[in-house]
């Protein structure tokens, strides 16, 4: 749709069924992956129908909030609900980025760790503690990873918890002598 409808601009046709056309096929395309990712991460249940659901219906709103030219307002009066406190703000829309960033790191992480069970799963030379360890390890460090590319992108400054990494350093380290 994009290759058509740039190949009918050169020619002076209007595209604007097409520019109609490609947030639909977007949005559609989105969803399909979204709901894929889910599907293989997670075990199919009541769950996963439901954010399923909920994942295609957002993606929708935000489809026709854009086609009717109200979400660029609806975004900004959602900024615009706001707590401060002292040097933070807390939005409704800083709130809304900070949960979509962690569930979608959080998707993508357990997406890998699983891959990464089945890959441990079928090796031939690797015994069964060694690989229940390797795969604790890998999920635990890519939850962790998630979760701080999630609050960077969310735009949450991270070395307010170098302070707490330190702290909790110190008393592993300690808790770990024996």
């Amino acid at each position: 749709v994009l290759a058509g409808r740039a190949l009918l601009e050169s020619m002076d046709y209007s595209v604007r069924l097409l520019n109609l056309a490609v947030p639909l096929l977007t949005s559609l395309a989105t969803i399909r992956i979204s709901v894929y990712l889910l599907r293989k991460t997670f075990r199919h249940g009541p769950a996963v129908k439901a954010w399923e659901g909920l994942i295609a219906s957002s993606a929708w709103i935000v489809v026709a909030l854009h086609l009717l030219g109200w979400l660029r307002p609806v975004l900004d009066a959602m900024d615009a609900l706001a707590l401060q406190v002292g040097t933070i703000r807390f939005s409704l829309l800083g709130s809304v980025k900070l949960v979509l960033a962690v569930a979608l790191t959080w998707v993508l992480a357990l997406w890998l760790s699983r891959l990464i069970e089945n890959r441990l799963n079928r090796a031939e030379y690797v015994n069964a503690g060694m690989q229940v360890a390797l795969v604790k390890l890998s999920k635990f460090g890519l939850l962790t990873l998630a979760s701080l590319l999630a609050l960077e992108a969310a735009g949450i400054d991270l070395t307010a918890f170098a302070v707490f990494g330190g702290a909790l350093g110190v008393g592993l380290g300690f808790g770990l002598q024996r």
